[in-house]
């Protein structure tokens, strides 16, 4: 599939509420959580779907003090969502596979569902009704697995994100419209920039880092080929179990990545920047020609991302891709920060990266010296980029002080724009 290469899965503890769950009798009760020893299961209480089961209790626990997921692994025990081992422990860190995901997802969701078969050859697991549910609701795509679904294969953060993706698009019509806005957006993710994400992972990847159902590891990656932990599946559960049926627009952050999904800006969503009344708005410009004095340069803006300052720290969704704290100065600045991905061509070679700062302002502002490495942004940094005869794509910055900021494309189309008082 078409690679995109453009543009922390630490999943943080969140506390819910309970939710009473309604559906059919489960009768996928024993391979839950079983990663590697039968878990302590004396008899089992279908009320409203959710799991009774009499095993060990959370205070019989002994393995997961000081664990990051501790709370919410403890809660899952007592709600009956899963159960420990017969020698007291857990083993949250320990990988899950797609029967034990699947009879997980099952149980907790509300959507409606039927047990019909499907087309796997490898039916017959003790999980096959709880795939056969998840498929018939439309939370497995069954293509994606051919003939056999491979009940024990280890689960990957790839599918565990696709699977609750689709059940938040399943419970609400508004997720969907959220899937399409985003399958152009800019995600602040280190692949991003580096290998890409093909076309299909970044609507399910906007929409789960929108809603927070998944952040990023530390070093900004989105991790998807890397596999799941229990401690990780049952935390994600209880902001699942938040979600489904929520409406897309609840979400601050889906709504900025799906603004610069579908204009290539977050103008908007910034909330502080504001338009001269005789101009159009920023998106106009976008994709559109601009042509330099003295025809020098010749240039198009393909993304205008903003980021807030505030005594030097920056914030929002896209701060990780521009700064990196370890090489952030001292500055106390409080403001707004335009970040530029441009495309340009001079049309004779230049002397310095000044001379793009004069023919193109408030377009090119200056190369990004605070950029993690990990995001790979191509920035101006040799003479290379000050070369006739090649069209080069980079990232610039400068800061936006007053409505002096305009733009005047090719064609006339004029935007200026500044900070609202």
């Amino acid at each position: 599939m078409k690679k995109i290469i453009t543009g922390c899965l630490v999943l943080s503890l969140m506390s819910m509420s309970n939710t009473t769950l309604a559906k059919g009798i489960d009768n996928d009760q024993i391979g839950l959580m079983n990663v590697s020893s039968q878990p302590i299961v004396k008899k089992t209480n279908y009320q409203n779907n959710k799991i009774k089961e009499v095993s060990i209790s959370s205070a019989e626990i002994t393995d997961v003090e000081g664990h990051w997921a501790e709370n919410n692994i403890l809660k899952a025990v007592e709600d009956g969502y899963v159960a420990g081992y017969q020698d007291g422990t857990f083993r949250p860190d320990s990988e899950i596979t797609r029967a034990e995901f699947a009879a997980l997802v099952s149980r907790v969701s509300k959507l409606k569902t039927n047990q019909s078969p499907v087309g796997f050859i490898d039916s017959g697991h003790w999980a096959s009704g709880s795939v056969y549910r998840l498929v018939n609701s439309g939370i497995i795509d069954e293509s994606d697995y051919g003939n056999e679904f491979g009940f024990n294969e280890i689960l990957t953060r790839w599918e565990m994100t696709k699977w609750l993706v689709n059940g938040l698009i399943q419970s609400n019509p508004s997720f969907r419209f959220a899937y399409h806005d985003t399958q152009h957006t800019i995600l602040p993710f280190a692949e991003f920039y580096n290998e890409g994400f093909n076309e299909e992972e970044v609507p399910y990847l906007a929409i789960a880092k929108g809603t927070g159902l998944i952040s990023g590891f530390p070093d900004g990656s989105a991790g998807l080929d890397r596999t799941t932990t229990r401690a990780e599946v049952v935390t994600i559960l209880y902001r699942y179990l938040e979600q489904e049926g929520s409406f897309a627009s609840n979400y601050i952050v889906l709504n900025e990545l799906r603004e610069v999904g579908l204009t290539g800006t977050n103008f908007d969503s910034i909330g502080v920047l504001g338009y001269d009344t005789q101009t159009t708005e920023l998106k106009e410009v976008i994709g559109k020609k601009i042509v330099s004095r003295e025809n020098l340069i010749t240039a198009t803006i393909h993304n205008y991302i903003f980021v807030k300052y505030e005594n030097g720290i920056a914030t929002g969704i896209y701060d990780p891709m521009f700064v990196d704290l370890q090489k952030e100065t001292n500055s106390n600045y409080t403001g707004i920060v335009a970040y530029v991905d441009l495309s340009y061509e001079v049309s004779r070679d230049i002397s310095s990266s000044l001379t793009l700062s004069n023919y193109l302002p408030y377009i090119y502002g200056g190369w990004l010296g605070t950029k993690p490495d990990n995001f790979n942004l191509s920035t101006v940094t040799s003479e290379d980029y000050l070369k006739a005869g090649k069209v080069h794509r980079v990232w610039t910055n400068f800061s936006i002080s007053d409505f002096s900021n305009e733009i005047i494309t090719e064609d006339g189309t004029r935007v200026a724009f500044g900070p609202e008082n």
